[in-house]
């Protein structure tokens, strides 16, 4: 099965990178300047900011990344599932600058726009996206408290090392630290990556290991809340959730005590990434990561020999 699997996987990859090369060549003759325009469709991601709130609009016909202008008048917020109609300025994205944020790549948008007015608003009724919009809601307020927190008791630029090094957040200046960092071949440091979900299971579970009125699988099942937490915490960014799959597999497997596999993991979490969106496959950190992640497990028997 995991044979036949990798070979659909292959074909699915071939298929959408034959498709994409055409997509990024029509790309190159969109125009790009800003224009007005009215978007219909339906909200599938939402980030909270500090100073502004994004979402993914689902058209239909293409994805546009929507940013709550501060320069306009105060909105009605904006939820997962609902449908909306919005008038923006908005501009196409060209092969350029289509790599500015993983937020492009991981939902296709085609386009970028800044809302001016909400046209009309149809809540979502799903019990189940009011629950996850509460959750989006609760989780965002943490993050900001934090961010607020640590930028008034800590001083710059120790502070901004701190929420990138905790949060994965980037909003700070740092050009200096990140030139040492840099300089020191270690910029890697600063990034929230799958070593920090890491630290954050092995703290969990260390700590659980000395509350005796839960048994084993209880600890595992809190350990995974907590990985799945700090990822929804750090923002969902692709390293953290492509580690949090792999963590989740390894959890799972020692909840039914079965083999766990580094390399099924690994596979899986490409899978699962590539089928959010195929133009993962053509992100650098993507590349760069599951190669890296590779030659780490296979490479790693024949180092520890020695």
């Amino acid at each position: 099965l995991y044979y036949i699997l990798f070979i659909f996987t292959f074909i699915y990859i071939v298929i959408i990178s034959i498709d994409y090369l055409f997509q990024l060549k029509n790309l190159k003759y969109k125009k790009s300047f800003w224009q007005e325009t009215i978007f219909s469709g339906k909200i599938v991601r939402k980030d909270i900011f500090p100073a502004k709130a994004e979402y993914i609009l689902k058209t239909g016909v293409e994805n546009v990344l929507l940013i709550d202008d501060p320069q306009y008048d105060d909105f009605l917020e904006l939820n997962l599932g609902d449908y909306v109609t919005l008038k923006t300025i908005s501009r196409n994205l060209t092969s350029k600058n289509v790599y500015d944020m993983y937020i492009y790549n991981a939902y296709n948008v085609d386009k970028k726009a800044y809302i001016k007015e909400i046209k009309n608003v149809i809540p979502n009724k799903n019990p189940t996206l009011k629950i996850i919009n509460h959750l989006i809601k609760r989780i965002y307020f943490l993050r900001e408290k934090l961010i607020l927190r640590i930028n008034s008791d800590i001083a710059y630029p120790y502070n901004g090392i701190i929420l990138r090094l905790s949060l994965g957040y980037k909003e700070t200046e740092l050009r200096e630290v990140i030139e040492y960092f840099q300089d020191a071949g270690v910029m890697h440091v600063l990034v929230v990556s799958g070593l920090h979900v890491g630290f954050i299971y092995l703290m969990i579970y260390f700590l659980l290991k000395f509350m005796v009125i839960f048994n084993r699988p209880t600890k595992i099942l809190i350990s995974m809340l907590g990985v799945i937490f700090y990822m929804l915490l750090t923002g969902c960014s692709p390293p953290v959730f492509r580690a949090t799959i792999i963590f989740l597999c390894f959890c799972i497997s020692l909840l039914f005590n079965r083999e766990y596999s580094q390399y099924h993991a690994l596979t899986f979490a490409a899978i699962v990434l590539l089928f959010i969106s195929e133009r993962n496959l053509f992100n650098p950190s993507f590349q760069l990561s599951f190669f890296a992640c590779f030659g780490i497990i296979y490479f790693y028997p024949f180092v520890h020999e020695f």
